[in-house]
């Protein structure tokens, strides 16, 4: 049996990709990744790991006009039916993003396929000004051979939602490495390492807090970069992200790094004393209203893997890690005030949480939950 891992966009943006392409060649199979958007990085990964790599013919970049996205999905699933009909006998195909669920339309009803979500969707459309114009969802569910979650209650919720007669299988976004770790060299960076340099030079000196991701509306990382500056200079807070144009304050002493390619931006992460977790639910993004309430971030996991706490608002999906495993707090609203008082806790009983972090990162076991997954599979 052949594992072709269908995604559209850059595999490097989402580190649980990287992740299953890990456990399936760690386990022997045999695993092939479409993609729209060929990278140098891509390719050497496809390469070391013995992954068949297929490009599509047009390459779908996120950061494209909209409308132009659009426009390629079409011949996206032109050659993604192609695939699809040629392997289709001895294949089970894994559907990662919600890109990639656009741009597969009927293709894969005859064929057995994994359906891997990252987040939670009620509707999905194929552009928000077009809001008749929608997947169907309900369809794509039902006929999965298998679907996975990456958080225990989401899995439950889209059971609800769609009827579904088997829960999804649940499986945290743990990073695994597997051979990689030699790429967390800061020269991978080297346009950048001057900067980055002075940065960590500084942070030596300091209580390192650390938000890495996504900066939206449902992550409003300004109000900590404000109780952070006013909390004064012993603090210093790092923001790792490609939108970091976004934010609507920088403090004095907040510091700023775009966007390093997975598993190279550990070599930050590994310097913080403190890790930034933080989602408002917000109805401005195209996931369910309950994607942020569960969330399920892989950034947990990759402050957990280095024994750093964390804070988080008061949200299922964070209490249910960082109060109930010891790895952290969480503050009931985002006043800075209330920002302010919570780290400064941490400052002062950084000793008390030591060790509960990384305890809590070896008790998963993505291995395993994978191995299960593949022999239900065969």
């Amino acid at each position: 049996m052949k594992h072709i891992i269908i995604q559209v966009e850059d595999i490097f943006k989402y580190p649980p990709t990287i992740t299953l392409l890990n456990i399936l060649t760690y386990f022997n199979q045999e695993v092939s990744l479409v993609n729209a958007f060929e990278s140098a990085e891509v390719n050497n990964l496809c390469q070391k790991k013995g992954i068949k790599l297929i490009n599509l013919k047009v390459r779908y970049d996120l950061k494209e006009n909209g409308i132009k996205k659009l426009i390629k999905i079409p011949i996206i699933r032109k050659s993604i039916k192609e695939i699809v009909m040629n392997n289709r006998d001895d294949s089970i195909f894994w559907i990662m993003t919600s890109t990639t669920m656009k741009c597969i339309g009927s293709n894969m009803w005859n064929s057995r396929y994994v359906l891997y979500m990252y987040e939670l969707y009620e509707k999905l459309k194929y552009h928000k000004l077009i809001p008749y114009f929608q997947i169907d969802l309900n369809k794509l569910f039902n006929n999965a051979s298998l679907i996975i979650e990456c958080e225990k209650n989401r899995s439950y919720i889209a059971q609800a939602l769609f009827n579904l007669d088997v829960k999804p299988v649940v499986i945290p976004n743990k990073p695994y490495l597997f051979g990689m770790t030699e790429q967390i060299s800061l020269n991978k960076a080297d346009s950048k390492l001057s900067q980055i340099n002075e940065i960590l030079k500084e942070a030596t000196e300091k209580y390192v807090i650390l938000y890495q991701g996504v900066i939206d509306d449902e992550r409003p990382i300004h109000l900590f970069s404000k109780a952070v500056e006013q909390l004064g200079d012993k603090f210093l807070l790092i923001i790792m992200s490609d939108q970091i144009d976004k934010l609507e304050y920088i403090g004095t002493n907040t510091r700023l790094i775009s966007f390093i390619e997975p598993p190279t931006h550990l070599e930050i992460t590994k310097k913080a004393d403190l890790g930034i977790l933080v989602y408002k639910p917000s109805n401005s993004s195209e996931t369910s209203y309950l994607n942020s309430l569960y969330c399920a971030p892989n950034k947990i996991f990759e402050y957990a893997m280095f024994d750093i706490p964390m804070i988080g608002n008061n949200v299922p999906g964070l209490a249910n890690v960082l109060e109930e495993h010891g790895v952290g707090r969480c503050f009931d609203s985002l006043e800075i005030s209330e920002i302010k008082k919570i780290i400064k806790f941490m400052y002062e009983n950084h000793a008390m949480f030591k060790g509960r972090a990384r305890k809590y990162y070896d008790s998963v076991d993505n291995i395993e939950a994978f191995r299960k997954v593949i022999e239900k599979l065969q």
